[in-house]
């Protein structure tokens, strides 16, 4: 999954320079790049088998050399393996299969632009531009390893999955730390212990996302020669969406999360307080250290709903766009913005099995009452329901706050009426993501019933460990993370 942006993220961009170095791409930084050393990356093995890699310790923020064997070697990929992992040739043999057979041909279906061309050169897909900028040998590097993030089972349960770095195109030389190849990580420990190792395949699909993506979006450097990476919520959803892609299954851990608002045991969620993807880790807290977990369970949810509403060919418009930001969905969908954030928020509360209010009988949701109190602080994008009956009206807009009545027992959405019994819609149109919070009204008033969701995706509340971005885990341990262009996604 990808960093974390900062309040002024939305125009970050930076320069790109021209193919150098054996065909090799050179991005121009305007800021100091914060997560290397100044350590300069060397092959200390001869023997091909077995070398050492750069990787990235969260906990220390420093990077660090890996000692690994190559245990499978695919027809699109090489599965390399940390030494003393335990991991053994059968289960990095079957990783190599799985992506040689299945996920390879489902991502570029999904994501892969058609035709990309890079400096006049067309390539046969997006994959083999990846590794043009990369080692140009034909196959992604997959290093399997405990990723250094801090994990202690029952003390610290987040833990990163996954990550991928495009530092890795460049030369070491102009960047300290890099691998000089296309390459994805994947944790070892908790990612691949017992009944986690399927969960590999999934956390490969979510990476290469995030890879496709930022190859993407070279190509498309305008005139003036700048890169701007798409936003951070755009990126995770589409990533999320991968993992549904390469699995045919929902995130059961992200629905569960969802519908407990959080863990439901030893942890909460801010959902009922309208916390959601659109500021990507703006709701942090001592009391509350993994709301990003809202962020991700909702960007799911609404990944899920943009592909019913229309078809899994969305995902590929959205990344092919020129936007970089909510225009691109917006575009893909053929809609404004407000109306689909608006219908989307509609579709959580009334959960109808056809239609554009639900997910069609594939998921189901569990809407949460705001807090009892008659006005809410809600950032861009955000929204909560308030429960509504005789006497309730709409209240007034102000700013960028807007109001819908909902009805669940008749499928109904009213901008300018409430139901009784029903729900009021309270939600922040609101598309600039350093945008301050704004005060909307509520009613006021509880649930007297609380809403339980029904169906196949019906699961018990989710507890650790909890799958959270790398970027994410720097946030937690205290560390200021750089959001240029360098910005590694991770999962």
């Amino acid at each position: 999954m990808i960093h974390v942006r900062a309040e002024a993220e939305k125009n970050i961009r930076c320069a790109m320079a021209g193919k150098i170095l054996a065909l090799r791409t050179l991005l121009v930084i305007f800021i100091s790049f914060l997560f290397l050393s100044c350590n300069l990356y060397l092959n200390l093995n001869n023997d091909d088998s077995s070398r050492e890699f750069w990787a990235y310790n969260y906990a220390t923020d420093r990077d660090y050399r890996v000692r690994a064997e190559l245990l499978a070697e695919g027809v699109h990929c090489n599965v390399w393996v940390e030494t003393g992992s335990g991991i053994s040739n059968a289960q990095a043999r079957s990783i190599a299969d799985r992506y040689d057979r299945t996920i390879y041909g489902l991502m570029i279906n999904s994501f892969g632009i058609e035709n990309p061309s890079f400096s006049g050169r067309r390539f046969s897909d997006i994959m083999a531009l990846a590794d043009y900028f990369g080692d140009e040998d034909g196959k992604l590097c997959i290093l399997l390893l405990d990723i250094k993030d801090g994990y202690r089972e029952g003390v610290n349960e987040s833990y990163v999955a996954g990550y991928f770095w495009n530092g890795n195109f460049f030369s070491s030389a102009e960047v300290p730390g890099a691998n000089e190849c296309d390459m994805i990580y994947i944790d070892t420990n908790p990612g691949m212990i017992g009944e986690s190792f399927e969960n590999v395949f999934t956390t490969l699909a979510h990476e290469m996302q995030h890879m496709i993506n930022f190859v993407t979006r070279v190509t498309k450097i305008s005139n003036e020669n700048e890169y701007a990476p798409m936003d951070i919520w755009i990126d995770e959803g589409l990533s999320s969406a991968a993992e549904y892609i390469v699995s045919g299954q929902h995130l059961s851990d992200r629905i569960s999360w969802y519908n407990t608002n959080g863990g439901g045991n030893t942890t909460s969620g801010l959902i009922d307080q309208g916390n959601n993807f659109f500021v990507w880790e703006n709701r942090t807290t001592t009391t509350n250290p993994y709301p990003v977990l809202d962020d991700y369970a909702t960007v799911y949810l609404f990944f899920q709903w943009l592909r019913l509403q229309k078809d899994d060919g969305v995902y590929r418009d959205i990344i092919s766009s020129n936007y970089y930001d909510y225009q691109s969905v917006a575009n893909a969908m053929g809609e404004d913005w407000s109306i689909l954030l608006r219908n989307w928020m509609a579709a959580n509360y009334i959960n109808d099995s056809t239609g554009i209010y639900g997910y069609k009988g594939e998921i189901s949701i569990t809407a949460h009452m705001a807090p009892a109190r008659t006005t809410i602080s809600l950032y861009p994008g955000e929204g909560v329901y308030s429960p509504t009956d005789a006497g309730d009206t709409i209240p007034s807009q102000s700013g960028n706050i807007r109001y819908a009545g909902l009805n669940r027992i008749t499928v109904e959405v009213d901008d300018n009426d409430v139901f009784a019994p029903g729900a009021l819609l309270t939600y922040n149109i609101n598309t600039v993501l350093d945008g301050a919070a704004e005060t909307g009204t509520t009613t006021g008033k509880t649930a007297s019933v609380n809403i339980t969701p029904m169906g196949r995706s019906v699961i018990p509340a989710y507890s650790g460990p909890y799958r959270i971005g790398a970027g994410d885990i720097l946030s937690l341990n205290g560390k200021k993370r750089d959001f240029t262009s360098w910005n590694f996604q991770d999962k």
